[in-house]
């Protein structure tokens, strides 16, 4: 599992603090566990129209003309690219946790948010990685000086935002080999500034019954301060960050 190759999972979180919002079979859960000041739980009111795929799903992300929301909807998994499907809403990044329906017409003239990053060669491991099985990796990642440390036994990848403010960790428990891992455990998704190393967001959970990997998948940073992270196998659960 090389580092390059898991920004591809890295690329691409309103105060209701540690609100799971979760089915008792939910494939993955997440709560927040530190920065309920910056982030919240926003919960789709409706089923989407279009099953979403539970391993898999794709969110998309349009501009609003004012910086205090964004558009929000589902790849629909029977159409091609940016396709959404019926059901489109505005999140407000402002009243947290509030999110009513869009319109197409809001849909169709909206600005296509595409996946941001920050600096990513400018991070600095202090290690190879480590090959083979793979239960701990030690490894440590440094910005311009500062080094951050994750909280899970291995890396699922570091990266930036854009703009390079804040540096986003992510690890999992249990094992990687050779591209296989472990089909449950334990998750974190930690957001740190960059200019003092401290950590401004941690959102933790467990996923089941398939890689890790694409807990990560569903994380995205839709501008320098905006974190969006959607999770669940209804694809009905949100984690919105406003630094």
């Amino acid at each position: 599992m090389k580092t390059a190759k898991l920004l591809s999972f890295v690329v691409a979180l309103t105060l209701l603090s540690c609100d799971r919002s979760n089915s008792q079979d939910d494939i993955v859960t997440a709560a927040i566990r530190e920065g309920t000041q910056f982030c919240s739980t926003v919960r789709i009111p409706d089923k989407w129209s279009a099953n979403p795929d539970p391993a898999g799903a794709k969110g998309l992300y349009s501009k609003t003309p004012a910086d205090s929301a964004f558009l929000f909807s589902l790849q629909n998994p029977n159409l091609g690219r940016r396709q959404a499907t019926v059901e489109k809403y505005w999140v407000d990044l402002e009243r947290r946790g509030q999110i009513h329906a869009a319109t197409d017409k809001d849909w169709d003239s909206a600005t296509e948010i595409p996946p941001l990053v920050g600096s990513y060669s400018e991070l600095q491991w202090d290690a190879p990685e480590p090959q083979g099985l793979v239960t701990r990796d030690p490894r440590s990642v440094s910005f311009r000086g500062v080094k951050f440390v994750k909280s899970e036994s291995i890396w699922a990848g570091a990266g930036l935002a854009p703009g390079d403010k804040y540096v986003l960790l992510q690890s999992f428990d249990g094992f990687w080999a050779d591209g296989k891992a472990a089909n449950s455990g334990s998750y974190s998704i930690e957001v740190y500034d960059t200019p003092g190393g401290r950590r401004v967001a941690l959102i933790q959970g467990r996923w089941q019954g398939w890689s890790p990997m694409g807990v990560f998948g569903g994380v995205t940073w839709i501008s320098g301060r905006d974190l969006v992270f959607l999770y669940g196998s209804e694809a009905r659960n949100l984690i919105v960050c406003r630094f």
